[in-house]
């Protein structure tokens, strides 16, 4: 299952990048670059890949994807689902579950952008998912 939902990000990722060509319209690499492909001009396209191993599996983001995360925005969209759900009647607010749930995902996004910064050039982050415990997140040096 997490093979095919990364196979379908990296599918709708290359549908966006294509149809934001097609409109003239050049995805911007971002400025601190690190590949050579990105030094030269070319633009950005996030991806992500996958290999599995006996103790779990490893997600690998580029740095174009890693790049792309923002824990501002983030914290941001968390505060827009609050909002929704306020709207439709449930006191998130009266539960400690979507505040950790919202820490836990800003603490993930800001170790994936720190362990992309880590190494030089920026080479991205993997994100470790072990069969029985949370994931963690390791540098690509």
């Amino acid at each position: 299952m997490v093979d095919l939902l990364v196979q379908l990000y990296n599918l709708e990722s290359a549908r966006h990048f294509r149809a934001s060509v097609k409109a003239g319209k050049t995805p911007e690499a971002p400025a601190d670059t690190g590949s050579t492909s990105e030094a030269l001009g070319s633009p950005c396209v996030p991806s992500v890949s996958i290999s599995f191993y006996w103790w779990g599996f490893r997600i690998h983001m580029d740095h174009c994807f890693c790049s792309s995360l923002n824990p501002v925005t983030v914290a941001g969209d968390a505060g827009m689902v609050a909002v929704l759900l306020l709207a439709a009647g449930i006191d998130v607010f009266a539960s400690p579950w979507f505040a950790l749930a919202v820490a836990l995902i800003l603490t993930m996004v800001a170790w994936i952008v720190l362990a992309d910064s880590y190494c030089t050039p920026n080479s991205g982050a993997n994100y470790n998912q072990s069969w029985t415990v949370q994931g963690w997140i390791t540098t690509v040096c």
